[in-house]
């Protein structure tokens, strides 16, 4: 019940050894690592590792962390969008007294009148996904990339980016066996409907397999039952907010529509028990 820290984050995620809070500040460039006793989850000191010289601009809208971090992974990063300004590739080591190693590198957006919205990784840490704006051409601009993770950093798979069949995505959601990956737009340009693009996943492509529609617009969040049987969607906008859709071969078929409160709700996020 405690403050363990100050920082007003927009963004922040547990690494996988449960050593580590990692937050981002929206207007500044700071980025921390806040040290948590695993068993407890209190502090285990009185100070926060900050990212050497911060990120290079104060727009972070997300951040990620590789699913398996490890001491022993070479492979491993913290991934930040940044609206307007690009992706940051930070590497990370939970087993050193500051986990933040040096930058990997930026990922420019396709288009600089875009912005990163949302990122996500692949479960098992083989793909990057990047949720941009402005990423292809035509009414639906909204754009999913895709890229291979390795130590050296990132390589664009073939066919990236893809179209997200939206003007804007707000959630990625690579499913728990990462054979497939759903992306919500917060609008699809010229019609209300067909907001959720899903995709089926190789190492070297993505192939899209149909859209379904949850909400009228606005932002939509994404979470994955523990069963891997549910996808389960919040739309800031909708009436009713809350939509339940069964999955199969990535493929969302509607099964429940409910509201989880008296609007206007405003449901901003959603997460499922492991």
């Amino acid at each position: 019940g405690s403050v363990i820290s100050q920082d007003p984050a927009n963004t922040m995620q547990v690494d996988s050894t449960n050593n580590w809070l990692v937050d981002a500040i929206s207007g500044t460039n700071e980025l921390f690592a806040i040290a948590i006793n695993s068993s407890t989850g209190v502090l285990t000191n009185n100070t926060e590792q900050a990212f050497p010289g911060g990120l290079p601009v104060t727009t972070p809208t997300q951040l990620v962390i590789s699913p398996n971090d490890s001491s022993s992974c070479n492979s491993c990063y913290v991934f930040v969008a940044m609206g307007n300004g690009d992706t940051e590739l930070i590497n990370f080591n939970p087993a050193n007294a500051n986990p933040f190693g040096n930058s990997s590198g930026t990922i420019k957006l396709v288009n600089a009148s875009g912005g990163d919205n949302t990122v996500a990784v692949d479960p098992s840490n083989r793909l990057l996904y990047i949720g941009e704006t402005v990423a292809v051409s035509g009414t639906q601009t909204g754009g999913l990339r895709a890229f291979t993770i390795s130590s050296s950093g990132v390589t664009p798979i073939s066919g990236s980016p893809y179209s997200s069949q939206g003007t804007g995505p707000s959630s990625i959601l690579p499913s728990a066996d990462g054979n497939f990956v759903y992306v919500a737009n917060e609008a699809v340009s010229g019609i209300s409907t067909g907001n959720i693009a899903s995709f089926s996943v190789s190492t070297s492509s993505l192939t899209p397999i149909t859209t379904a529609t949850a909400g009228p617009s606005g932002q939509i969040r994404l979470a994955e039952d523990s069963t891997g049987s549910y996808l389960l969607a919040v739309d800031f906008a909708g009436n009713p907010d809350l939509q339940i859709f069964t999955m199969s071969s990535g493929t969302l078929t509607s099964v429940l529509s409910t509201n989880t409160g008296t609007d206007p709700v405003g449901a901003i996020a959603i997460a499922a028990a492991p």
